[in-house]
């Protein structure tokens, strides 16, 4: 309301839901709404390639002779024919067969989410929970599965599930590990996971799991200026006060925690090196090291 207002354009990133269109179980995709544009990247739920996406634009405020220019600009001289036939291979599935392998595809994630409650200490995630919490809604083909009440981190779950299973969960987090199925998975599929999950026994609960700081960081000089600085990799114990010139951002849920030209403090530090050694992970640190200002 407030972009249309202003003759502001509207894009949305949809990188997770290329599927969403196709089936009432699932949220409402970005093109249902007052939006100018939205991408969706169907290699991460269809069946397209690595880096390819799609780019909708709706409605004649966004010239489409500009967005070409502007694409030209951007992309490559050389565009790759495969990923190009990719995208259409999948638009072309999903035109004649989409709604039935999405029915299927919440089918077996339903029926998993029904056997690892049963079978296993942990909670996979449902519909119970819009409305609940500020969750307006929830994509119900993927499964999250909270460990943490059994008393295990997603980075401790997941790790065993790697190593000892050779399952391989999308990511996880301090309380949930996170699974992505597809219409190309089975129930024997599920019955390893569930399997696998079943062979957790219950703990105590987790305490004193880590709190990210709540104090922003201080800005002294511009995100452009710090990155053409001149920098160098020191141990980040050994950072308290320089400033940052690589962004570190933790994944999940891939929001940095400290920018280019921000100050690294104490309390970052310490909120890191706890999320380091409970198995999380920080892009921008290369071994021990971090880049900062020289």
């Amino acid at each position: 309301l407030i972009a249309g207002q202003n003759n502001i354009n509207v894009l949305v990133d949809e990188a997770h839901g290329p599927h969403f269109a196709l089936s009432p179980l699932l949220p409402h995709s970005a093109g249902d709404f007052d939006v100018d544009a939205w991408v969706q990247s169907p290699h991460k739920i269809l069946c397209s390639l690595t880096q390819s996406a799609w780019l909708h634009i709706k409605g004649q405020k966004m010239n489409i002779n500009k967005v070409m220019s502007w694409l030209e600009l951007m992309t490559s001289t050389s565009p790759s024919y495969i990923l190009m036939a990719s995208l259409d291979l999948t638009r072309a599935l999903m035109q004649d067969e989409g709604k039935e392998l999405i029915e299927y595809t919440l089918e077996l994630a339903q029926h998993a989410r029904h056997q690892i409650n049963k079978f296993s200490p942990f909670y996979c995630v449902g519909s119970e929970v819009v409305g609940k919490r500020g969750i307006f809604d929830i994509d119900l083909s993927r499964l999250m599965v909270n460990v943490s009440s059994a008393g295990y981190t997603g980075h401790m779950v997941q790790e065993i599930l790697i190593d000892k299973y050779n399952i391989y969960p999308e990511y996880s987090d301090f309380y949930n590990v996170y699974f992505l199925l597809s219409f190309s998975n089975t129930k024997k599929d599920i019955k390893h996971l569930v399997k696998a999950l079943s062979c957790f026994k219950e703990r105590c609960k987790l305490k004193d799991l880590p709190k990210p700081p709540y104090i922003l960081p201080n800005k002294v000089m511009k995100p452009k200026k710090a990155f053409f600085k001149d920098g160098e990799f020191l141990p980040l114990k050994d950072c308290i006060g320089r400033i940052i010139k690589k962004e570190l951002i933790l994944y999940p849920p891939g929001i940095p925690i400290v920018m280019p030209g921000e100050v690294l403090d104490k309390n970052h530090v310490e909120y890191i090196l706890q999320i380091l050694k409970m198995g999380g992970s920080c892009q921008g640190i290369k071994g021990n090291l971090i880049c900062v200002v020289k």
